[in-house]
């Protein structure tokens, strides 16, 4: 673990507190998008340990709409019309039948789908790795939680160039284990054939990463992939040709991580997303859901990604 990465907890848990005095100032309408990383053991600020996932998962299943990611595109603004959504059957074997290949969306039921003005999320986890396995998707299962894993489809079984620290936390799924993990009613999108920042890679570099992976993911699990996002996914870590070439792709819809709400005006290639963290506890996961944390917009503005760089650069954190 890096030296300067507590300090950075602490400087992290500061501003959310002191954020959430002025959250009702900055509410926003619309569709929020969750994003967990690992759900285990990584030493990394992106990392939520599996007891803090299953309090977080269990208090969304009971305050909020939880929607599968295809269902963001079809939301609007205001008053929801009744939905009627089947709760996912009870799964006791790993086997996948022609049902689980099915759209995932089609499996899903959430309680609060009929309450009027309800919190409406959706559940996502970047980078595909073995813990969402093992730790994240027998909660959601449980819970009936429709969810989409964005997969490295180069990196399957491997690690990320970021990461790899030799201690196998780190560790991605393999191609058996995205099976299991559709197996178990959850989704897969794609995230990139290596996780290169596609704004510093040429036209061609970025085709190959975009549209290759599709291909590739496609093909080894057999479903219609419709959602990319972009790796690490800061306005600076992508550009007008990665939208552009994810539109023509044959994709439905692109996925950053800009903090932020999807209202009925949302950029269905640009939708932003709420990181999720280490350093969240209940208290600041229910005020990210519930919008009095929407104020974090700001830190994706200039200056915000430059004041979190220089904090990284500062503590000697990747």
């Amino acid at each position: 673990m890096s030296k300067g990465l507590p300090i950075k907890h602490a400087v992290k848990r500061t501003v959310k507190r002191c954020a959430m005095l002025l959250g009702p100032l900055m509410q926003q309408r619309g569709v929020r998008i969750l994003t967990y990383h690992s759900v285990g053991n990584r030493k990394h600020d992106m990392n939520v340990s599996p007891e803090r996932f299953r309090e977080q998962m269990e208090w969304l299943a009971r305050n909020a709409e939880v929607i599968p990611l295809s269902a963001v595109l079809e939301q609007q603004e205001g008053d929801q019309p009744e939905q009627t959504l089947e709760r996912l059957p009870s799964i006791t074997s790993t086997s996948t039948t022609a049902a689980d290949t099915a759209p995932f969306e089609s499996k899903i039921q959430n309680p609060k789908s009929k309450i009027k003005g309800a919190r409406r999320v959706a559940i996502t986890f970047d980078d595909g790795y073995l813990d969402n396995l093992l730790n994240a998707a027998p909660v959601l299962h449980a819970l009936g939680l429709p969810a989409t894993v964005f997969i490295v489809a180069g990196r399957v079984g491997g690690t990320l160039d970021h990461d790899d620290t030799g201690d196998g936390v780190d560790t991605l799924m393999t191609w058996q284990d995205i099976e299991q993990l559709i197996a178990l009613g959850l989704d897969a999108g794609c995230h990139s054939m290596t996780h290169h920042r596609l704004s510093q890679l040429s036209e061609d570099e970025q085709r190959s990463e975009i549209v290759d992976s599709l291909r590739l993911l496609r093909e080894r699990t057999g479903r219609q992939i419709e959602a990319f996002a972009y790796p690490f996914g800061s306005a600076y870590d992508y550009d007008a040709i990665s939208v552009r070439l994810v539109r023509e792709g044959g994709y439905a819809c692109g996925l950053s991580n800009r903090y932020g709400v999807n209202g009925a005006d949302c950029d269905p290639w640009q939708l932003k997303r709420i990181w999720i963290d280490g350093t969240d506890d209940l208290c600041t996961f229910q005020a990210k859901v519930d919008g009095r944390l929407d104020i974090l917009s700001i830190l994706d503005s200039q200056i915000g990604l430059a004041c979190r760089h220089a904090l990284n650069r500062l503590l000697h954190i990747k």
